[in-house]
């Protein structure tokens, strides 16, 4: 008898450490689905605020120098800001022939 005891208690030990290990497991895949789930719905709110974060344009037009081909710069950033509501400044695009470069956010005149 005190051997099948013997194997008994250790069957039963073998068996509790047995299922110990099978639900710690079950325990770590449920961890996982969970944190699995909890990733993805935090993916797709972010992905569903990227529609919102659109990056600004700048648009660009060259100006007519006024003043001759002498740009005046005062003149430039006034001549920008009436026609596109943006900043001017002049630039030397050949020897002593000026332009005016004009730069605006696009979505307002276009």
């Amino acid at each position: 008898w005190l051997t099948f005891l013997t194997t008994l208690s250790l069957s039963s030990c073998v068996f509790s450490w047995v299922s110990l290990i099978v639900d710690l497991q079950m325990h770590v895949m449920v961890f996982n689905i969970i944190t699995g789930v909890v990733i993805l719905i935090k993916f797709i709110a972010v992905a569903s605020m990227m529609g919102e974060a659109i990056g600004q344009e700048i648009c660009h037009d060259v100006l007519a120098a006024p003043g001759d081909g002498k740009c005046d710069s005062q003149s430039c950033k006034d001549k920008c800001a009436s026609k596109w509501n943006g900043t001017g400044f002049c630039v030397q695009s050949y020897s002593n022939i000026h332009s005016c470069n004009c730069s605006w956010p696009c979505g307002g005149k276009e």
